[in-house]
């Protein structure tokens, strides 16, 4: 990477639509050598054909966990989810784990929420520290 220089790199985020559109049309314009592609398998495999495979994908990341209601440590469970969508492959923007669970009467659910009805919402975002999405490439 130290003979890359800042000009060699495209940076592209947009919505799924402009996306596709893009597709038809940067791989002719710009004809780039390689392309690292983060997202749905239907982009990918169009930008695969299109770019006449000069490209690398990188798997979403998604993980689902689902409690049932006799577990013991919420804490523990929420942590290890968190690891896996960033900690143990790499920050990713794309990563997601996900944690259902059913209520478990007298105790204290994920992130303090004392009540299963208490909108979600209503949380801080500053507050989840490391569950909130953030970006790094």
């Amino acid at each position: 990477m130290e003979n890359l220089s800042l000009k060699s790199l495209k940076w592209m985020n947009q919505e799924f639509s402009h996306l596709l559109r893009a597709c038809h049309t940067v791989p002719n314009m710009a004809n780039p050598r390689m392309t690292l592609f983060t997202g749905s398998s239907r982009v990918a495999e169009k930008l695969a054909l299109d770019l006449k495979g000069r490209i690398r994908l990188e798997d979403a990341a998604f993980d689902w966990k689902v409690l049932g209601p006799d577990v013991q440590e919420v804490d523990y469970v929420a942590w290890v989810c968190d690891q896996d969508a960033y900690a143990c492959s790499g920050q990713k923007c794309s990563a997601q784990s996900m944690l259902f669970m059913h209520e478990i009467q007298g105790s204290k659910l994920l992130f303090g929420v004392e009540t299963v009805e208490e909108p979600f919402d209503s949380l801080c975002l500053r507050s989840l520290g490391a569950y909130g999405s953030l970006c790094s490439h």
